[in-house]
Protein backbone atom coordinates (compact mmCIF):
# COMPACT_ATOMS: atom_id res chain seq x y z
CA UNK A 1 0.00 0.00 0.00
CA UNK A 2 0.85 3.59 -0.32
CA UNK A 3 1.70 5.36 2.73
CA UNK A 4 0.85 8.61 1.03
CA UNK A 5 -2.38 7.55 0.15
CA UNK A 6 -4.10 6.68 3.61
CA UNK A 7 -5.28 8.07 6.33
CA UNK A 8 -4.16 8.35 9.74
CA UNK A 9 -6.43 6.50 11.37
CA UNK A 10 -6.21 3.84 8.45
CA UNK A 11 -2.17 3.68 9.60
CA UNK A 12 -2.77 3.71 12.81
CA UNK A 13 -5.53 0.39 12.47
CA UNK A 14 -3.08 -1.61 10.12
CA UNK A 15 0.54 -0.19 11.29
CA UNK A 16 1.14 -3.01 14.12
CA UNK A 17 0.82 -5.73 11.84
CA UNK A 18 2.69 -4.27 8.83
CA UNK A 19 5.92 -3.61 7.77
CA UNK A 20 6.74 0.02 6.49
CA UNK A 21 9.32 0.07 3.57
CA UNK A 22 11.13 3.44 3.29
CA UNK A 23 12.81 3.33 -0.50
CA UNK A 24 16.07 5.96 -0.29
CA UNK A 25 17.89 7.66 -3.82
CA UNK A 26 19.26 10.64 -4.99
CA UNK A 27 19.28 13.60 -7.52
CA UNK A 28 22.27 13.74 -9.17
CA UNK A 29 24.25 13.35 -12.53
CA UNK A 30 24.25 10.44 -14.58
CA UNK A 31 26.47 11.40 -17.60
CA UNK A 32 25.32 13.06 -20.83
CA UNK A 33 22.47 10.12 -21.41
CA UNK A 34 20.98 9.73 -18.13
CA UNK A 35 18.36 12.06 -16.27
CA UNK A 36 19.54 13.13 -12.56
CA UNK A 37 16.75 11.10 -11.20
CA UNK A 38 17.61 7.66 -12.34
CA UNK A 39 17.92 6.54 -8.67
CA UNK A 40 15.22 7.93 -7.68
CA UNK A 41 12.77 6.49 -10.47
CA UNK A 42 14.76 2.86 -10.79
CA UNK A 43 14.52 2.37 -6.91
CA UNK A 44 10.81 3.70 -6.79
CA UNK A 45 10.13 1.41 -10.18
CA UNK A 46 11.68 -1.69 -8.57
CA UNK A 47 10.38 -0.89 -4.70
CA UNK A 48 6.68 -0.68 -6.23
CA UNK A 49 6.94 -3.73 -8.03
CA UNK A 50 7.90 -5.59 -5.86
CA UNK A 51 5.94 -4.73 -3.45
CA UNK A 52 2.67 -5.69 -5.30
CA UNK A 53 4.26 -8.84 -5.83
CA UNK A 54 4.87 -9.70 -2.05
CA UNK A 55 1.57 -8.53 -1.31
CA UNK A 56 -0.35 -11.44 -3.40
CA UNK A 57 1.28 -13.78 -0.74
CA UNK A 58 1.07 -11.84 2.08
CA UNK A 59 -1.86 -10.11 1.54
CA UNK A 60 -3.89 -6.43 2.18
CA UNK A 61 -3.01 -4.28 4.59
CA UNK A 62 0.40 -5.37 5.15
CA UNK A 63 3.23 -3.58 3.09
CA UNK A 64 3.55 0.09 3.72
CA UNK A 65 5.95 2.07 0.71
CA UNK A 66 6.60 5.80 2.45
CA UNK A 67 7.82 8.38 -0.31
CA UNK A 68 10.83 7.47 -1.99
CA UNK A 69 13.44 10.15 -0.14
CA UNK A 70 15.14 11.46 -3.12
CA UNK A 71 17.49 13.44 -0.73
CA UNK A 72 20.84 11.28 -0.97
CA UNK A 73 24.30 10.94 -0.35
CA UNK A 74 25.57 12.94 -3.56
CA UNK A 75 28.73 15.13 -2.71
CA UNK A 76 31.15 13.28 -4.65
CA UNK A 77 29.20 14.10 -7.79
CA UNK A 78 28.98 17.58 -6.96
CA UNK A 79 31.59 18.78 -9.94
CA UNK A 80 28.13 18.55 -12.21
CA UNK A 81 25.09 20.43 -12.50
CA UNK A 82 21.82 18.82 -10.93
CA UNK A 83 23.19 16.98 -7.53
CA UNK A 84 21.38 18.19 -4.80
CA UNK A 85 23.20 16.31 -1.75
CA UNK A 86 22.90 16.29 1.80
CA UNK A 87 25.78 15.32 4.24
CA UNK A 88 26.29 12.64 5.47
CA UNK A 89 25.27 13.48 9.27
CA UNK A 90 22.28 15.13 7.62
CA UNK A 91 21.51 12.35 5.86
CA UNK A 92 21.68 9.97 8.47
CA UNK A 93 19.99 12.47 11.22
CA UNK A 94 17.07 12.87 8.36
CA UNK A 95 16.34 8.82 7.44
CA UNK A 96 16.64 8.20 11.17
CA UNK A 97 13.49 10.96 11.81
CA UNK A 98 11.75 9.49 9.16
CA UNK A 99 12.31 5.63 10.67
CA UNK A 100 10.80 7.29 13.88
CA UNK A 101 8.11 8.72 12.43
CA UNK A 102 6.90 5.29 11.67
CA UNK A 103 7.69 3.54 14.19
CA UNK A 104 5.39 6.35 16.07
CA UNK A 105 2.83 5.15 13.39
CA UNK A 106 3.00 2.00 14.89
CA UNK A 107 5.29 -0.08 12.60
CA UNK A 108 7.03 -3.01 14.15
CA UNK A 109 9.14 -3.60 11.85
CA UNK A 110 11.22 -1.25 9.35
CA UNK A 111 13.10 -1.72 5.91
CA UNK A 112 14.97 0.65 4.17
CA UNK A 113 15.51 0.03 0.21
CA UNK A 114 18.28 1.95 -1.06
CA UNK A 115 18.90 3.07 -4.83
CA UNK A 116 22.11 5.36 -4.61
CA UNK A 117 25.49 4.27 -3.61
CA UNK A 118 26.67 6.93 -1.73
CA UNK A 119 23.63 6.02 0.90
CA UNK A 120 24.76 2.19 1.41
CA UNK A 121 26.79 2.63 4.15
CA UNK A 122 24.69 5.44 6.04
CA UNK A 123 21.49 3.42 5.77
CA UNK A 124 23.58 0.28 7.49
CA UNK A 125 24.39 2.81 10.20
CA UNK A 126 21.27 4.31 10.36
CA UNK A 127 19.79 0.47 11.34
CA UNK A 128 22.38 -0.15 13.26
CA UNK A 129 21.88 3.00 15.28
CA UNK A 130 18.15 3.00 15.71
CA UNK A 131 17.97 -0.44 16.96
CA UNK A 132 21.33 -0.34 18.91
CA UNK A 133 22.57 2.66 19.94
CA UNK A 134 18.70 4.79 20.35
CA UNK A 135 16.93 1.37 21.48
CA UNK A 136 13.83 2.09 19.56
CA UNK A 137 12.24 -0.91 19.70
CA UNK A 138 11.63 -1.90 15.56
CA UNK A 139 13.13 -4.51 13.49
CA UNK A 140 15.35 -2.70 11.23
CA UNK A 141 16.98 -3.96 7.73
CA UNK A 142 18.58 -2.10 4.79
CA UNK A 143 19.73 -3.02 1.85
CA UNK A 144 20.72 -1.89 -1.97
CA UNK A 145 18.27 -3.48 -4.42
CA UNK A 146 20.70 -4.60 -6.53
CA UNK A 147 22.41 -6.43 -4.05
CA UNK A 148 19.12 -8.07 -2.84
CA UNK A 149 19.00 -9.44 -6.87
CA UNK A 150 22.77 -9.59 -7.50
CA UNK A 151 23.60 -13.29 -7.43
CA UNK A 152 20.36 -14.12 -9.16
CA UNK A 153 21.04 -11.46 -11.88
CA UNK A 154 24.22 -13.40 -12.28
CA UNK A 155 23.28 -16.75 -12.14
CA UNK A 156 20.80 -15.72 -14.97
CA UNK A 157 23.81 -14.53 -17.19
CA UNK A 158 22.08 -11.05 -17.75
CA UNK A 159 24.99 -8.80 -16.46
CA UNK A 160 28.48 -9.78 -15.09
CA UNK A 161 28.99 -8.26 -10.55
CA UNK A 162 31.43 -6.11 -11.51
CA UNK A 163 29.10 -3.96 -13.25
CA UNK A 164 26.34 -4.15 -10.53
CA UNK A 165 25.48 -1.40 -10.58
CA UNK A 166 28.10 0.69 -11.60
CA UNK A 167 26.81 4.51 -12.44
CA UNK A 168 25.03 5.18 -15.46
CA UNK A 169 26.97 2.61 -17.17
CA UNK A 170 25.11 -0.57 -18.59
CA UNK A 171 23.11 -1.54 -15.49
CA UNK A 172 21.49 1.80 -15.05
CA UNK A 173 21.39 2.57 -18.85
CA UNK A 174 19.97 -0.87 -19.53
CA UNK A 175 17.07 0.02 -16.47
CA UNK A 176 16.39 2.82 -17.89
CA UNK A 177 15.46 1.83 -21.40
CA UNK A 178 13.02 -0.10 -20.01
CA UNK A 179 11.37 1.64 -17.58
CA UNK A 180 11.80 4.83 -19.15
CA UNK A 181 12.72 5.00 -22.13
CA UNK A 182 11.32 8.37 -23.62
CA UNK A 183 14.12 9.95 -20.02
CA UNK A 184 16.64 8.40 -22.41
CA UNK A 185 19.06 10.87 -24.68
CA UNK A 186 20.24 8.75 -27.65
CA UNK A 187 22.20 11.79 -28.42
CA UNK A 188 23.76 11.93 -24.87
CA UNK A 189 24.50 8.16 -25.81
CA UNK A 190 26.12 8.92 -28.36
CA UNK A 191 28.94 11.13 -26.38
CA UNK A 192 29.42 8.22 -24.02
CA UNK A 193 32.99 6.22 -24.25
CA UNK A 194 34.31 3.36 -22.52
CA UNK A 195 35.14 4.22 -19.06
CA UNK A 196 37.59 2.82 -16.48
CA UNK A 197 35.86 -0.56 -15.36
CA UNK A 198 37.34 -2.34 -12.37
CA UNK A 199 37.38 -6.29 -12.93
CA UNK A 200 36.19 -7.59 -9.90
CA UNK A 201 35.65 -6.15 -6.46
CA UNK A 202 38.00 -4.33 -4.40
CA UNK A 203 38.13 -5.88 -0.56
CA UNK A 204 38.15 -1.97 0.41
CA UNK A 205 36.12 1.15 -0.31
CA UNK A 206 38.43 3.77 -2.03
CA UNK A 207 37.70 7.15 -2.91
CA UNK A 208 40.05 8.83 -5.36
CA UNK A 209 39.31 13.00 -6.28
CA UNK A 210 38.84 14.03 -9.57
CA UNK A 211 37.83 10.01 -10.61
CA UNK A 212 34.45 10.99 -10.94
CA UNK A 213 35.03 14.41 -13.39
CA UNK A 214 37.70 12.09 -15.14
CA UNK A 215 35.56 9.57 -15.83
CA UNK A 216 33.08 12.45 -17.41
CA UNK A 217 30.38 11.09 -14.33
CA UNK A 218 29.75 7.44 -16.07
CA UNK A 219 30.92 3.76 -15.48
CA UNK A 220 31.83 1.08 -17.89
CA UNK A 221 30.16 1.60 -21.60
CA UNK A 222 26.41 2.72 -21.00
CA UNK A 223 25.50 2.50 -24.92
CA UNK A 224 25.82 -1.45 -24.65
CA UNK A 225 22.70 -1.76 -22.16
CA UNK A 226 19.68 -2.93 -23.96
CA UNK A 227 16.23 -2.70 -23.05
CA UNK A 228 15.55 -6.08 -23.86
CA UNK A 229 18.34 -7.16 -20.92
CA UNK A 230 16.86 -4.26 -18.93
CA UNK A 231 13.10 -5.25 -18.86
CA UNK A 232 15.08 -9.03 -18.03
CA UNK A 233 17.42 -7.52 -14.98
CA UNK A 234 13.71 -5.62 -13.74
CA UNK A 235 12.22 -9.12 -13.79
CA UNK A 236 14.92 -10.73 -11.81
CA UNK A 237 14.99 -7.67 -9.58
CA UNK A 238 11.53 -7.76 -8.79
CA UNK A 239 11.54 -11.24 -7.88
CA UNK A 240 14.33 -11.36 -5.38
CA UNK A 241 12.79 -8.16 -4.11
CA UNK A 242 9.56 -9.49 -3.24
CA UNK A 243 11.21 -12.80 -1.99
CA UNK A 244 13.64 -10.81 0.80
CA UNK A 245 10.49 -8.43 1.54
CA UNK A 246 8.86 -11.48 2.45
CA UNK A 247 11.20 -13.29 4.46
CA UNK A 248 11.52 -9.78 6.48
CA UNK A 249 7.89 -9.32 6.95
CA UNK A 250 7.79 -12.40 8.03
CA UNK A 251 10.69 -12.68 10.33
CA UNK A 252 13.10 -15.61 8.48
CA UNK A 253 15.77 -12.61 7.02
CA UNK A 254 18.76 -13.47 8.48
CA UNK A 255 20.97 -11.47 10.84
CA UNK A 256 23.64 -9.75 8.64
CA UNK A 257 22.97 -11.47 5.65
CA UNK A 258 25.10 -11.73 2.89
CA UNK A 259 22.78 -9.62 0.79
CA UNK A 260 22.70 -6.87 3.56
CA UNK A 261 18.68 -7.64 3.67
CA UNK A 262 19.13 -7.16 7.78
CA UNK A 263 20.72 -5.15 10.03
Amino acid sequence: MILQELSRDAIAMHAPQGTAILPTASIEQHGPHLPVGVDTLLCSEVVHRAVAKAEERLGPNTLFVAPVFSWGNSHHHRPFAGVLSLESDQYIGAVHQVLEGLLLAGFPRLLIINGHGGNTAPNRIVAQDFVHRYGKQAVTGAADYWDVGRQALTDADLITSDLIPGHAGIFESALMRAVRPDLVSEAGMAETRTAQSKAGRDPWHTEVPGAWVAADGYSDQPSLGTAEQGQAMLDVLVNSVADAITAFHQGNAAPNAEAGCCQ
